[in-house]
């Protein structure tokens, strides 16, 4: 009998395509048979948010609109056309796949499309869509309606019953639902929000805008936008991270009494802070609501495929995941593992195998030291789409997935990044005086410049972490956790603060001092505890020495306009850091960690029970093979690959300048080098003893 993976929890998002009504149990056994585990949940993609605002019960059987049977009604996928499903058909599917033991969750986008396949119900609650400066997007879910009540109030009630009606496990909201469909920089600026936002906040709204508030023109909108945004944007943001509490709060307390489950996607390529910035949601808010779990939406490669005029997002996007294991330690993560999209039209595991080999172990690698050990950053995957992949193709996904979660770590041997709640709710205003570098800004900066971060920590955990740590902005802490950072002894300890920040003042003394000199709002780094020769030392100090020729903004900070398209796209706009500043905080982290190993390649070097040190190297090339050479302080006495590739034993060298032909050379007991193979754009696994 095919029993759960035991290392993780694995979900499946999937549209009903993916399914065979024709077959006894609705194709339930066809899919799962493909999958050598029972998944923990699946989530029935069944897209369209009217399967929940037009389900009138099931005393009758009905034919289900095509955008209820695919993804946007897709024609087809790699396995059949779309087919005509009931509600009654559905019903059975769910029935037979709760069998199995896996969970069925309900799961649906906000999109609409102007009544392209079935009259939608939007489109008779015009008041309910989200109203942009210029324009319209989806669903807003926490307007009113025109006599004044709450949509939500009237959704949940229809949640509960359609959840009920159908044998759903639980809620599963993606995109356009939480968040919605534009930045809160560009909007809801409609009547209906800005009454909300002055009866929370008590702000009197002046005279000009208070005589507009029965016209929700364009013209209008924006004006009301520039006031907000000018003139109280904090309370703006805020006021949205509230207002999204009351909602999931009121729906989870619903779900929650009749037995049922909350999963949202809540999270959308961006880290906790740039999540509250641009989409106003403080995810420890829905944390606290009650959500049961969160799935940050992870998918560089599919991005970066899609869209070629883009910047690579794969370092940006990755460290969601470390910064809201952080944020919300107790909050459950399920990564949103992007596979294959029949409707979107990409395919990794086909098109781009070792990239998408290399998003499993980068996101099954990310730790957080805690009193209890290290732990993994996520939960568990939802793997997207689950829908058209082959028998083999789950295999390979779970000869990678027993690689990348392993058991047993330790310590990290690379720095560590320390998290502090206090410092991010400081971040926000300091970010719209200033528009300095972030956390995560500074984070996934260091991984372009390869140096890869090894785990992260929360402040008051500091107690459990060993070897070099990594404090952004470290001027935003509170004086008592700046006493806790200043007391650290086992480690070098690098920080970044703002131009006037004097370490001296803090009692620190510092080894070496960073300032950018080129910069409109200068930051500087210092590092403490640590011993750097004096050559290394003038080699990081001469990369600040030169401007990069970027333009600094001009006039405030606080007044440069936002990104307007997509959050996927871009998030943050930031003052200049030069870049040899950032240049030469990265290499200041190289010099200070990993003392034990180091490698040409950018490598995370994580210690493990058993006393041997795993290794994930990574090739930044997309194009070409990646040769690292990995050297040790000491001897090797075994090294091995234990990942899919290389295939061959590992080679030895003598030097780390060393060639090395295809052939293996024999470790004899006295090498400290050898030599690593990584395919393009992919990350291989190394295990060694030394």
């Amino acid at each position: 009998m095919t029993m759960k993976y035991g290392k993780t929890q694995i979900h499946v998002w999937t549209p009903l395509i993916g399914f065979e009504k024709e077959a006894s149990d609705k194709g339930a056994s066809g899919m799962l048979s493909k999958i050598p585990f029972v998944p923990d949940g699946v989530s029935a993609f069944v897209y369209h948010m009217d399967f929940i605002m037009q389900h009138e019960g099931m005393d009758e059987e009905r034919i289900l609109p095509p955008d209820m049977c695919s993804y946007a009604g897709s024609a087809r996928n790699g396995e059949r056309e779309r087919q005509e499903w009931t509600n009654y058909e559905l019903k059975d599917l769910l029935v037979e796949l709760n069998k199995s033991g896996t969970e069925t969750y309900l799961s649906i986008m906000a999109d609409r499309l102007d009544n392209r396949f079935h009259d939608e119900w939007i489109y008779e609650h015009p008041e309910v869509i989200y109203d942009a400066k210029t324009g319209k997007g989806a669903l807003n879910v926490m307007r009113r309606f025109a006599d004044g009540t709450f949509f939500e109030d009237y959704f949940i009630d229809k949640l509960c019953q359609t959840l009920l009606d159908y044998g759903f496990t639980g809620f599963y909201p993606t995109d356009l639902f939480c968040p919605m469909s534009w930045r809160v920089s560009m909007g809801d600026y409609s009547a209906d929000m800005l009454e909300q936002f002055a009866q929370h906040t008590e702000i009197k709204l002046p005279p000009d805008i208070l005589g507009d508030m029965g016209n929700d023109s364009d013209e209008n909108k924006c004006r009301r936008g520039e006031w907000l945004w000018n003139e109280h944007r904090e309370a703006w943001i805020r006021f949205y991270a509230w207002r999204w509490g009351v909602f999931w709060k009121k729906l989870c307390d619903r779900l929650h009494a009749i037995d049922k489950k909350v999963i949202s996607l809540g999270v959308y390529c961006t880290d906790p802070f740039e999540n509250l910035y641009c989409m106003g949601i403080d995810l420890k808010v829905l944390y606290e609501a009650g959500v049961d779990g969160l799935v940050p939406n992870i998918v560089p490669t599919g991005m970066r495929l899609q869209h070629p005029d883009w910047r690579d997002p794969f370092y940006n996007y990755m460290n969601m995941l470390p910064f809201i294991s952080a944020y919300v330690p107790e909050q459950k993560l399920y990564t949103m593992l992007g596979v294959r999209d029949d409707t979107e039209e990409w395919d990794l595991i086909h098109h781009v195998p070792t990239n998408l080999e290399r998003d499993i172990y980068m996101l099954s690698g990310f730790m957080r030291v805690t009193p209890e050990g290290m732990k993994r950053c996520t939960d568990g995957f939802m793997v997207c789409l689950g829908d058209s992949l082959r028998k083999e193709d789950w295999q390979w996904l779970k000869e990678r997935f027993d690689i990348g979660f392993y058991e047993g770590a330790v310590e990290s041997e690379s720095p560590t990044l320390i998290w502090s709640d206090a410092a991010f709710h400081a971040l926000l205003p300091s970010y719209i005086e200033t528009r300095r570098w972030t956390h995560h800004k500074y984070a996934y900066e260091m991984n372009r410049r390869g140096t890869l971060l090894g785990a992260v920590a929360r402040i008051e955990d500091m107690g459990y972490v060993k070897g070099t740590l990594f404090v952004p902005n470290f001027d935003l802490l509170p004086e008592s956790e700046q006493k806790i950072i200043t007391g650290y002894k086992r480690g070098a300890v690098i920080c970044t603060a703002m131009k006037g920040f004097v370490p001296e003042d803090y009692g620190i003394q510092p080894d070496i001092y960073l300032e950018d000199a080129f910069s409109k709002y200068p930051a500087c780094a210092f590092a403490f505890g640590c011993d750097l020769e004096e050559r290394t030392k003038m080699q990081i100090e001469a990369l600040c020495r030169t401007d990069d020729g970027m333009p600094n903004p001009e006039g405030d900070a606080k007044d440069i306009p936002e990104y307007e398209c997509t959050i996927l796209r871009e998030t943050l706009k930031f003052s200049k850091v030069t870049e040899g500043f950032a240049d030469a905080v990265a290499l200041l982290l190289r010099k200070t960690g990993r003392e034990k190993i180091t490698s040409n390649l950018p490598i995370n070097v994580i210690k493990t029970a058993n006393g041997r040190y795993r290794i994930a190297v990574l090739n930044p090339s997309l194009t070409s093979y990646g040769y690292a050479v990995i050297s040790g302080t000491d001897v090797i006495k075994h090294a091995e690959s234990i990942g899919r590739y290389p295939l061959l034993p590992l080679k030895y060298m003598n030097s780390p300048d060393d060639k090395v032909s295809f052939l293996n050379s024999i470790q004899d007991g006295t090498k400290k080098h050898f030599r690593v193979k990584v395919a393009p754009g992919g990350m291989a696994i190394i295990e060694v003893e030394i």
